[in-house]
C-alpha cells in the first residue's frame, strides 16, 4: 500500500514538472523579447506612459503576454503587428480591473 501511494506522489510530480505551464520560468523569454520590442517606437510610447510601464514591469498577466511572442518570429512585420494588438488588448483589459 505505501508503495502505491509513493508511486502516486511520484507521477503527481513528475506530471506537475513536465506539463504545468504556470510554473514555467518565463523570465529569460521576456528578457529576450524586451530586447527586441525596446526597439519599436510604438512599445517605447508605452514604456513611457507611467501607467502602462508599471504594468509591463509588474503585472503577471502582461508580462506573460510577452513571453508568449514568439521571439524568432518577432522579426516579421504581420507578427509584430498581431502582437502590438494583443499586448494593446492585455494592457487595456488590466487598466479596467
Amino acid at each position: 500500500m505505501k508503495t502505491l501511494f509513493y508511486l502516486l506522489i511520484f507521477a503527481i510530480v513528475v506530471f506537475i514538472n513536465l506539463y504545468s505551464p504556470s510554473l514555467r520560468n518565463y523570465e529569460e523569454d521576456i528578457s529576450e523579447n524586451l530586447k527586441y520590442l525596446k526597439k519599436q517606437q510604438w512599445f517605447l510610447d508605452y514604456m513611457n506612459q507611467g501607467n502602462y510601464y508599471n504594468f509591463i514591469v509588474q503585472n503577471k498577466r502582461v508580462r506573460k503576454t510577452i513571453a508568449n511572442f514568439k521571439t524568432r518570429k518577432l522579426q516579421r512585420k504581420s507578427y509584430l503587428i498581431k502582437c502590438q494588438n494583443k499586448l494593446h488588448k492585455v494592457l487595456l483589459s488590466e487598466t479596467r480591473n
